[in-house]
C-alpha cells in the first residue's frame, strides 16, 4: 500500500505566510491568515480525497483530518 497522498499547511517563517503544499509536489498557495490557508486547504483535500495536515508555527504536527477513503474507525476526531 502506497503512502496517503496529503495536504500540508506550515507556516514559512522567512515569508511569514501560512504554505499549502501537497506532499512532495511543492507548494500550492500562501496565506497572510491560517484560518485561510486552512480554508483552502480544506476544500482541496476534499476535492482530491487526500488528508489534510495542520502544522503550528513550530512545524509540529497539530492536527489531521482524512477526506480519502478511511475506515470510521481510524477518523474518531472528525
Amino acid at each position: 500500500m502506497g503512502k496517503q497522498k496529503q495536504i500540508h499547511v506550515i507556516f514559512d517563517e522567512f515569508s511569514g505566510t501560512w504554505l499549502i503544499r501537497r506532499n512532495n509536489e511543492g507548494i500550492m498557495g500562501a496565506a497572510n491568515r491560517k484560518e485561510d490557508a486552512l480554508m483552502w486547504a480544506r476544500v482541496t483535500a476534499m476535492k482530491e480525497k487526500r488528508e489534510l495536515v495542520i502544522h503550528n508555527m513550530t512545524g509540529e504536527i497539530q492536527d489531521s483530518d482524512s477526506f480519502g477513503n478511511e475506515s470510521p474507525i481510524i477518523d474518531k476526531i472528525h
